[in-house]
């Protein structure tokens, strides 16, 4: 087999024996195109209840029509064991993707925010609050200094500023299982038509540090004396890899080599938080919009999933198969699969998490990574190299690379 060695000069500083490290990144280049991906900002009336955000939709910035301002990040790879698919990250990086201050010390500092929008409380006579944290997960740990805080609006002062009341805060911990937080909502500051809640962290300001994660966010009126169970079964993560050694590699080299390139099994991980333990799968691939694979076949797979509280996440048993014969196209140089999980629940169930979908390209190149950085990796001395090996199916030429060099610190 023809193999391909890309070897980089790493440039650092000067050290008698390389060594690798993996470093915080002081920047999030997705975040940089914020402006470009946006929707336009619309005002809107105050939202009804119930107020929820699992952000589970596949955008990296906050639903507008939920939140008034934000800096955090949504994504699907900082957390661990999430309760649905997506998370908001806190972090060091403002809304732009660049460090606040990339000379600041490590003293822990304001940095995120996420405000919710005007929330209509008027017709209720008590409410509650509840979403989940993780600290950590897959990214920096916030160190004790550090905090996640809860605040709420109560009004204006005199110069027409508004004012917020701190309810609830934690200090900076290593990474656990998402934690239920609940608040009641009651009094007239806050049982209004203007209603207004609010997420900060402190971080260091120098980078991308001490991750915060939240996830299912919700404001409903608060009945019967209880906040109820979330009663929602969802994906976990995003689609998982459908080639065994990339994310994506050229359709030239793919074609032939199906079975060589593609996994012969896939399993989309599902969580049941408190709902009925039937549930429905199925996956459809589509090329040019076109159904050309179902599974199983015409029809749905049923499971019963028991509460996440007692098996943890869900993994398909017996194995969700995939046909590398089925992935053909009539294109000569590229390729696009469209790969859709479902699952059919109550219909009471939250379905914003699920359905999940993936673009599987083919196009010119190869990549190992799903392009999202969480770290960045270095070899910190003078003159050092390092390798990355491809394997070629097919004689080929080499035309182009494209590599991300971080920002980094001296």
């Amino acid at each position: 087999m023809r193999k391909v060695w890309i070897v980089i000069l790493m440039m650092g500083v000067f050290a008698l024996q390389a060594q690798e490290h993996i470093s915080v990144l002081e920047s999030n280049p997705l975040l940089q195109t914020k402006q470009k991906q946006m929707l336009k900002m619309r005002m809107a009336s105050a939202v009804a209840l119930p107020f929820l955000d699992d952000f589970s939709y596949n955008s990296y910035f906050p639903d507008n029509l939920l939140w008034e301002d934000s800096a955090v990040f949504i994504n699907r790879s900082y957390p661990i064991n999430p309760v649905t698919i997506g998370v908001a990250t806190f972090d060091g990086l403002d809304a732009n993707g660049m460090a606040y201050d990339i000379s600041a010390s490590t003293q822990a500092q304001r940095a995120d925010s996420l405000t919710s929008r005007a929330i209509d409380l008027s017709v209720v006579d008590s409410a509650y609050l509840l979403f989940y944290y993780q600290a950590e997960g897959l990214g920096d740990n916030p160190q004790t200094e550090d905090s996640l805080v809860l605040e709420f609006l109560t009004g204006v002062d005199t110069a027409g500023l508004p004012v917020w009341k701190h309810i609830w805060s934690i200090p900076g911990q290593t990474t656990q299982e998402f934690q239920r937080m609940e608040f009641n909502i009651v009094g007239a500051n806050y049982l209004h038509a203007g209603f207004r809640f609010r997420f900060r962290n402190y971080a260091t300001l120098s980078g991308n540090y001490d991750h915060w994660h939240i996830d299912y966010v919700k404001v409903d009126e608060y009945s019967s004396g209880q906040i109820p169970d979330l009663n929602d079964v969802a994906f976990v993560y995003d689609n998982p890899p459908l080639l065994k050694r990339y994310r994506e590699m050229p359709w030239t080299h793919f074609v032939n080599y199906e079975s060589v390139e593609m996994v012969d099994s896939i399993d989309a991980l599902i969580r049941n938080n408190e709902a009925g333990l039937s549930v429905d799968y199925r996956y459809n691939i589509f090329e040019n919009n076109l159904l050309i694979d179902a599974f199983p076949g015409l029809g749905w797979r049923n499971y019963n999933i028991q509460d996440y509280s007692t098996i943890g996440n869900f993994s398909h048993n017996p194995i969700v198969l995939i046909d590398d014969s089925k992935f053909i196209s009539t294109q000569a140089d590229t390729a696009i699969f469209k790969m859709q999980h479902i699952i059919k629940t109550t219909p009471t169930d939250n379905k914003n998490n699920d359905t999940l979908k993936h673009y599987q390209k083919f196009n010119s190149h190869f990549a190992y990574d799903d392009g999202v950085a969480e770290f960045a990796y270095g070899i910190n001395v003078q003159g050092a190299k390092m390798a990355y090996q491809f394997h070629l199916n097919k004689a080929d030429s080499l035309r182009i690379i494209q590599i991300y060099f971080a920002p980094m610190q001296n």
